[in-house]
């Protein structure tokens, strides 16, 4: 039986194993451990980079260098990273959870930022989020006061020092390897930007402690690494990559991160719409007739409060479609309870159904019938967010999440308006962007590929966990939209012309 205490006690054993060592022999020990070339993606997944990285923490935050510490060798350090491993006996197991789909989602956001590789989508979708605003927006304005850098600079100094370490396998990195660029950006904008993105070795350790409650919970154990932060270790003058994949992490998400840190109420006041914009975008790619907010509030007036961001009409179905800027809150990731994963939905996921219903039965009650538009006995609902919530679909968030609050939607409204549990999704806007240019290119239609992920999930032997899984088995290749791929070659244009 699960036991805080327990997981705790053993906790100090590796404590006390790592206190005999000097800090910097075994964060050298660990760096080197990681990036060890192995022969695929998998033997690199058996070396449980997450807990690489948490042990890295805790040799930060609980070492020092006081007293008579040595120099760790290989046989002290397999012992140290097993004895780590082995706290996996100590966690709670999938039953002490409130739902299991809780533990599964703990272990999904610990693990999956390892398993996928960088994509230049990635930045040309922040080029058309945040770098293509006008240059009087307070999302360009805010993060140059914040970080000395303009969103475009930060950007192409990303592709490069990740093309850079992609391209040579290398992880370390420094400023005069930048010169080519001098005509993008100016040695000192190299310089801020490794700055953003490092630490030396006791500042990191000085930051660690600031953001950390010196109590070793289990949940702990699940965290999403924080190195994403400060993917890079300066050292003299060189920048040394700690792990690539949180460094790729740390710059898909470092724009939206950085200015939701700074004040995250204001900013999301000014991304929502942005980003409201950017899945218009992707809906309007489908080539499918739709119909925005505006439209829907030109049509009902002041008579319904309850609206979502778009309907789109894909022969005799309405698809609802909320776009929720949001991400999971720290706690909301790596909790065994579902009140906490509730509570950090109610104003996206939780507010998306309501709306979805609450438009639904306008247009059912009041027998609206304008263009295409009109009630349908077939309707779905896609929530698109902005990062990973891995909330499953409508069944999975009902009995593992939010049943009571689901079940008081339904009871306000008639059978009739009712969304199906099973058609509602909630996507990722990369997942978002592979479906609708699978879409646009009739690999597959919007209905026919909600109703074979629908008819999968009514399974336990084909049931996915997230949507992408689903792409990945109904799509026979997956393409990013034009206007991305077209946006990066611009972004490539642009800087081997200045070189």
């Amino acid at each position: 039986m699960f036991s805080e205490k327990k997981y705790y006690e053993k906790y100090k054993k590796v404590r006390n194993k790592f206190r005999k060592y000097k800090v910097e022999s075994l964060t050298e020990m660990l760096l080197t451990y990681l990036h060890r070339p192995e022969k695929d993606s998998i033997a690199y997944l058996k070396k449980h980079p997450w807990l690489c990285l948490l042990l890295m923490k805790w040799i930060l935050i609980d070492n020092d260098n006081r007293g008579n510490k040595r120099i760790i060798d290989s046989v002290n350090a397999d012992k140290l990273l097993n004895a780590t491993y082995d706290l996996s006996d100590s966690i709670r197991m999938p039953n002490e959870y409130d739902h299991h789909i809780l533990f599964f989602r703990n272990i999904a956001f610990q693990q999956f930022i390892f398993q996928h590789e960088f994509s230049g989508a990635h930045i040309s979708r922040q080029f058309l989020l945040f770098a293509d605003l006008p240059d009087n927006h307070l999302i360009k304005t805010k993060f140059f006061q914040l970080t000395n850098l303009t969103i475009e600079k930060f950007l192409y100094l990303s592709l490069v020092t990740i093309t850079k370490i992609i391209s040579a396998n290398e992880y370390s990195i420094s400023i005069s390897w930048f010169a080519s660029l001098k005509s993008i950006c100016s040695e000192v904008d190299v310089e801020t930007y490794l700055n953003l993105l490092s630490n030396d070795l006791y500042e990191l350790k000085d930051i660690m402690k600031i953001n950390d409650n010196s109590r070793r919970l289990s949940s702990e154990y699940y965290e999403q690494s924080p190195f994403v932060e400060f993917p890079f270790l300066k050292i003299n003058n060189k920048y040394i990559c700690i792990e690539k994949y949180i460094l790729y992490r740390c710059i898909e998400n470092f724009v939206y991160d950085k200015l939701r840190k700074w004040d995250s109420q204001r900013f999301m006041d000014k991304f929502g719409r942005v980003f409201e914009n950017y899945i218009n975008r992707n809906i309007d790619n489908m080539g499918l007739p739709y119909y925005t907010e505006n439209d829907l509030r030109t049509l009902v007036g002041n008579n319904q409060s309850s609206l979502v961001d778009f309907i789109i009409v894909d022969n005799e179905s309405n698809i609802f479609v909320d776009a929720k800027a949001v991400e999971m809150s720290p706690k909301g990731k790596i909790t065994h309870l579902s009140d906490v994963v509730r509570n950090s939905t109610k104003t996206s996921i939780i507010k998306a159904i309501e709306q979805s219903h609450g438009i639904n039965d306008y247009i059912n009650t009041n027998k609206i019938n304008y263009q295409k538009l009109r009630s349908r006995s077939n309707n779905f609902l896609l929530v698109i967010t902005y990062k990973e919530l891995y909330l499953g679909n409508g069944v999975t968030f009902h009995e593992a999440i939010a049943k009571e609050k689901i079940n008081e939607i339904y009871e306000k409204y008639p059978k009739s308006t009712h969304i199906p549990l099973e058609n509602m999704y909630f996507l990722t806007v990369e997942e978002f962007d592979v479906f609708s240019e699978a879409i646009k290119s009739n690999q597959i239609g919007l209905v026919e590929g909600l109703e074979k992920a629908k008819l999968a999930d009514s399974d336990a032997s084909s049931r996915k966990f997230d949507f992408h899984l689903h792409l990945n088995t109904f799509l026979s290749k997956s393409e990013t939209p034009s206007y991305l791929k077209n946006r990066l070659a611009q972004v490539f244009a642009s800087i081997i012309s200045d070189i």
